[in-house]
């Protein structure tokens, strides 16, 4: 790499002269000039590596420095600093470089506002002594604050006991390329292992991801070649219990589940989904609006009044209005359900932050009833747990992130959670919108490709596009009239969504073609 050269200054008179003629001018240079501000012998150059002033040398320590947080680079770090005693070290400057291997000529345009974009930067570093003068140097920053892609890594069965060896993963880093992988495999019981998968950048950045491993099972014959997702969980939170009836020991009579989407074209935006395996077990996910609880009810009917799971995504009206109605009405417990999964809502910053379109009546009608259930669990990012045989891990809830929210925290707080088969899973990501977006996909990146999502907030004003080219989905759901999606009048943005995925070729289902079902095996 070309190093841009020290100008060295001739004497006080040239100096003097320099400093006449910038203050003529009346302001500062935008490119960036090399002065050394003290006297030094004419003959003096620089060595390489060095840049050397009348006795004073500076070593910049190595070429290339890697970073998280270019902001916080100190720069007294990168150089050696001999022949001073009273110094300062600070950053004079940043220009953006196109590549590692870029000629960097002795001048330039440099810019004094940290950079906030990644990529590769030449610093210009100035060394003040008060006895010996300044003098300027140049190093190279890379930075870097995205952590490595891990891809591969998925729950897998094996013939054997599994090693290191058998599990096939790869990492990639933005900016470094490819990344090794290290690789550890922890037995949980006879039959259960746990890998895990890291994967660290230059800059330090970290990747983690996890896998269960089952041996005794069919799989792929110990190549971990072909490794297919188990539909066997655990949750490591306590508050998490898993029931026999939600989900326990499901995997061995369930192998295919039909997830379905319920609308009402002439109606506003909601969401009620079911999720049926194939003997004959139900799971609602919300329900709509008080006013759908008679289509809940009927779908309940069908199943024997019976209910294994009811997932509430978050207390809005259009996802728990129905419920409500539903289960305080049920007096004789007609409807049996046997487990309640929400997310744990901070009452006080609710009311608090609670605009009119929040409707708090109906969070706290679900409030009063929840007071009254033995069998409701508040799930949390990070949980997993086994949900009629399919694998549900959650990658959102109401947190501490939420709390710090202004405004609409009841949908930033929904549960954003993913069903996974041996072979297609789906994501629901309820009414999480573009602020939690950056909380979402530094942890959970690598885990949330699905071949079905259903958009977040209907659709409308929620995640952004780079969110979904990270799920990557084979097939999305709008829960939204067209009045919602296909307006192009500014009120809503739905269409975007819509002319986005239309231009990629992936098919949308929506509120005119409801029902629409789904297979997830």
């Amino acid at each position: 790499m070309k190093k841009r050269r020290i100008i060295e200054a001739a004497g006080v008179i040239l100096f003097c002269f320099l400093m006449v003629i910038g203050v003529a001018a009346g302001t500062k240079k935008n490119q960036h000039q090399t002065l050394i501000s003290t006297e030094v012998a004419a003959d003096e150059l620089q060595t390489e590596g060095f840049a050397v002033a009348d006795g004073m040398e500076v070593n910049v320590l190595q070429d290339v420095f890697y970073t998280q947080d270019i902001a916080s680079v100190d720069p007294g770090s990168l150089v050696e600093v001999k022949g001073a005693k009273d110094y300062t070290v600070s950053i004079d400057g940043y220009q953006k470089l196109e590549s590692l291997d870029a000629d960097q000529n002795q001048t330039g345009e440099f810019s004094n506002t940290v950079p906030e974009e990644e990529g590769y930067y030449q610093v210009s570093i100035m060394i003040s002594d008060k006895e010996q003068g300044s003098i300027m140097t140049d190093a190279v920053l890379v930075y870097d604050k995205t952590a490595p892609e891990i891809a591969g890594v998925a729950d897998a069965s094996f013939d054997s006991e599994p090693t290191e060896d058998m599990i096939t993963c790869s990492a990639t880093d933005n900016i470094d390329g490819p990344v090794d992988c290290q690789k550890q495999i922890e037995k949980i019981s006879d039959e259960e292992y746990k890998v895990t998968v890291k994967a660290v950048d230059k800059a330090g950045n970290e990747a983690v991801a996890t896998a269960m491993l089952t041996v005794g099972a069919e799989g792929d014959n110990g190549t971990g070649q072909e490794q297919q997702q188990s539909a066997a969980a655990s949750s490591d939170s306590a508050n998490v219990e898993q029931d026999t009836n939600a989900g326990a020991g499901a995997q061995n009579v369930a192998d295919s589940w039909q997830i379905t989407q319920y609308g009402d074209e002439g109606g506003y935006q909601y969401m009620f989904y079911t999720i049926v395996d194939n003997t004959g077990r139900l799971v609602i996910v919300d329900g709509g609006f008080e006013g759908n609880a008679d289509v809940v009810r009927n779908v309940i009917k069908q199943h024997n009044n019976h209910v294994t799971a009811w997932i509430i995504t978050h207390p809005h009206p259009d996802h728990v209005g129905a419920f409500n109605a539903i289960m305080s009405a049920n007096t004789d417990n007609a409807v049996t359900v046997d487990r309640i999964y929400t997310i744990p809502v901070n009452k006080e910053r609710y009311e608090a932050t609670a605009q009119d379109y929040d409707d708090i009546g109906a969070f706290e009608k679900f409030y009063s009833l929840s007071q009254t259930m033995n069998n409701i669990s508040y799930l949390n990012a990070g949980d997993e747990l086994d949900l009629i045989g399919l694998r549900m891990q959650v990658f959102h809830s109401w947190d501490a992130n939420v709390d710090a929210l202004p405004d609409h925290l009841c949908n930033d707080g929904s549960m954003m959670f993913k069903v996974s088969g041996r072979k297609k899973s789906m994501l629901f990501c309820a009414d999480v919108q573009s602020e939690m977006e950056p909380y979402i996909l530094a942890s959970y990146r690598n885990q949330l490709h699905a071949d079905y999502v259903q958009l977040g907030h209907h659709g409308n004003w929620g995640l952004t596009t780079d969110f979904y080219d990270v799920v990557n989905p084979s097939a999305v759901f709008f829960d939204g009239p067209r009045s919602l999606i296909d307006d192009e009048s500014g009120k809503y943005d739905g269409y975007l969504l819509r002319n986005y995925f239309a231009a990629k070729g992936i098919p949308e289902y929506r509120f005119t073609t409801a029902p629409n079902t789904v297979v997830v095996e």
